[in-house]
């Protein structure tokens, strides 16, 4: 294998290098030429599970003398430690990843949710993500981003949000995201609870109504709202009542229009879910998370079989 030449090393290694990064670092214990040929394909796919993988990763980024190629990056940090210094440094970890990354990256997907990451946090990180094409992230902060400097999306083609939607204010982040992202096509909101005005302003945003408080992406095909699970045994009446009548709402408004899909049941998303569908597109080229109807999630899989056990539960 020495003596093999370095552009049949390469294209062997790029069929070998398409899980997460595992094949990747073997190759490069082989030998110094392994390493070096390797190189160039080793990084494509990027898994980082936990706030020391992270860590160790960026210090490999500052290392090197060139920064690598990724195109699909997935990170989580669950967070468990609640001192705020130790959050703010989980925090300005990912940005310097991303900020490294962000002129190859094709796939950005996570769940930064437990440190306090914020969608201000990701756009500040990078000017432009000229190749990025799917965002699929559960971080905190769409209802804020209003004075977060945008950057340049131009071939994002779909948008993926599975933090908790609960205020009108995330309808002008998203409105923010579609006037930089004009490649748009499409868009789901997952753990969708509030506000019970949604349901009228999508209504109106599909419609078009200029006087609309969401701007949809022109070529719209597909937009996805998941709701989430509501029981008898985790909130009031009142709660309940008030999500089957949002629900009912928006199954009535996708009726009238094509393109809008609503899955009431299959809520809770959580970062199990993401990195699953994550691997689906990557790995399989399948639909991910965007596949109709949406896969049950793993919290409601969960939750349907505890509601048979407990013999009391509800499920909207």
């Amino acid at each position: 294998m020495e003596s093999c030449p370095a552009e049949l090393l390469l294209k062997i290694f790029s069929h070998v290098c398409t899980d997460t990064g595992q094949a990747g670092c073997v190759l490069s214990l082989v030998s110094r030429r392994f390493r070096d040929i390797s190189a160039r394909v080793r990084f494509e796919r990027i898994c980082l599970r936990s706030a020391s993988q992270l860590r160790i990763f960026l210090e490999m980024l500052e290392q090197r003398q060139s920064t690598p190629v990724v195109r699909h990056l997935f990170l989580y940090d669950k967070g468990y430690n609640k001192e705020p210094e130790l959050g703010t440094t989980a925090i300005n970890v990912c940005v310097s990843i991303i900020s490294s990354l962000a002129s190859s990256l094709v796939t950005l997907a996570g769940d930064l949710l437990a440190i306090g990451f914020t969608y201000g946090s990701l756009f500040c990180s990078a000017t432009s993500f000229p190749l990025l094409r799917d965002l699929s992230l559960g971080c905190r902060g769409m209802d804020k981003i209003s004075s977060t400097p945008m950057p340049s999306m131009p071939n994002l083609r779909r948008f993926h949000k599975f933090d908790r939607f609960s205020t009108e204010e995330y309808i002008v982040g998203f409105s923010l995201i579609v006037k930089h992202a004009p490649q748009l096509t499409h868009i789901r909101i997952s753990n969708f609870d509030r506000p019970s005005t949604l349901p009228r302003i999508i209504d109106s945003a599909l419609r078009r109504d200029n006087s609309s408080k969401l701007r949809l992406p022109k070529e719209l095909k597909l937009l996805i709202v998941q709701g989430i699970i509501v029981c008898s045994f985790s909130c009031d009446d009142s709660d309940m009542e008030e999500q089957r009548g949002i629900m009912k709402e928006l199954e009535a408004v996708a009726k009238k229009h094509d393109g809008l899909l609503v899955t009431p049941d299959w809520g809770n998303y959580d970062v199990r879910d993401c990195e699953v569908e994550w691997r689906e597109v990557v790995d399989q080229a399948g639909d991910g998370c965007w596949q109709n109807p949406p896969r049950m999630t793993f919290f409601a899989e969960r939750f349907e079989q505890a509601c048979k056990d407990f013999n009391g539960g509800i499920m909207v």
